[in-house]
C-alpha cells in the first residue's frame, strides 16, 4: 500500500493578489522522504475558477544547501484551476530550512502564486538503541562486519580451491 499524501492547500483569488502569500509549512517533513507532500493552490477569479490548463507550474525548492530544486507541477480540478507540486526525494535530502516558490506560466496568467517556509528534520540518527547497548556509528560497524564477512569467505574460497582445485562447492552461513 502506498503512502498517503500530506496535503497542504492553499485558495487564491487572483483579482485580490496584491502580494504573493507566504507561509511556513506547520508540519515537519522528514529527510529522506519521496513523494510524501503535495503543496496545492486553488486559483479564482472573484471565487469563479480560472481554468489554468494551458499554463505550466513549476516549484523552486531552495534547500539549506542553497541548492535549488526545480520541480515541474500538474493542473488538476474538476475546473482544472488547481497548481500542484508534489516533492520528489531530492527536496529531502538535506535537513534544515527550506523555501518552496510555486509559479504559474500561461497566456492569460502568470507569476508566483505561493511561498512556503519550513523544515526538513532527521528522522534518524548514525547511534541506535538496541534493548540492552547502544550502538554508536552503526555505519562504521556494518562496513566492519562486512569486511569481516568478506574475509571469512575469501579464506574459505582460497581453502576450497587448495583442496579440490578449480571444482568445487561451497555453502556459507553466517550466524551471530
Amino acid at each position: 500500500m502506498a503512502r498517503p499524501y500530506k496535503y497542504s492547500y492553499l485558495n487564491i483569488d487572483i483579482r485580490n493578489l496584491n502580494t504573493t502569500p507566504r507561509s511556513f509549512c506547520n508540519r515537519m517533513l522528514g529527510e529522506g522522504d519521496k513523494n510524501g507532500d503535495k503543496f496545492c493552490v486553488r486559483i479564482f477569479d472573484e471565487g469563479v475558477p480560472v481554468n489554468i490548463s494551458d499554463c505550466s507550474v513549476v516549484g523552486y525548492f531552495v534547500r539549506q544547501d542553497g541548492t535549488t530544486v526545480v520541480v515541474e507541477g500538474t493542473i488538476t480540478g474538476t475546473d482544472h484551476n488547481i497548481a500542484v507540486i508534489t516533492l520528489p526525494s531530492s527536496c529531502y535530502a538535506v535537513t534544515g530550512q527550506f523555501t518552496l516558490s510555486i509559479k504559474v506560466s500561461g497566456t492569460n496568467f502568470s507569476g508566483t502564486i505561493w511561498i512556503v517556509d519550513g523544515t526538513i528534520t532527521d528522522t534518524s540518527t548514525n547511534t541506535y538503541v538496541d534493548p540492552g547497548s547502544v550502538i554508536s556509528g552503526l555505519d562504521e560497524t556494518l562496513v566492519e562486519r562486512a569486511e569481516v564477512a568478506a574475509e571469512i569467505i575469501g579464506n574459505l574460497s582460497t581453502s576450497a580451491t587448495q583442496i579440490a582445485g578449480d571444482r568445487y562447492k561451497c555453502l556459507v552461513t553466517l550466524s551471530s
